[in-house]
C-alpha cells in the first residue's frame, strides 16, 4: 500500500493543479463573454474582467457614473447569463479612476447577481 503512494502522488496532484487551471481559464472566459456583450452594446464602455478570489468573474467598469448608464450596463450583463453563456454568479465594480495617478479608483457601486 505505502508503494502505490508514491507513484500515485504526482498524477493526483498534476490532476489536482489541472482542475484548478480549468476552473480559473472558466471564469476568466465568462469574464471574458460579459465584456463583450457589454461591448456589444456600448464599445465606448472601458470593462475589464477577472476573478474575484471565490471562482466567480469580477467585471470592473471604469469611468460610468450615471445610475442610469451603470444600470444598462448591468442589465447587459444579465442578458449574456439569462443567455445561458455564462453560469457563475457575477460581481461587477463601478470605478472613478483618478486621473494621472496610480493609486487605485474610487469604488462608485458593486453589484452581485
Amino acid at each position: 500500500m505505502l508503494v502505490g503512494i508514491p507513484v500515485a502522488s504526482p498524477f493526483l496532484m498534476s490532476a489536482w493543479i489541472g482542475h484548478g487551471k480549468n476552473v480559473y481559464a472558466d471564469v476568466m472566459h465568462e469574464g471574458r463573454v460579459i465584456a463583450d456583450a457589454i461591448h456589444a452594446h456600448d464599445s465606448s464602455v472601458h470593462a475589464d474582467w477577472t476573478t474575484d478570489g471565490d471562482g466567480h468573474p469580477n467585471l470592473v467598469i471604469h469611468n460610468v457614473f450615471d445610475t442610469k448608464n451603470q444600470d444598462e450596463v448591468i442589465a447587459w450583463a444579465k442578458a449574456a447569463r439569462a443567455q445561458g453563456r455564462v453560469h457563475r454568479h457575477i460581481v461587477i465594480d463601478f470605478l472613478k479612476e483618478k486621473s494621472n495617478s496610480s493609486e487605485p479608483g474610487i469604488l462608485l457601486r458593486e453589484v452581485e447577481f
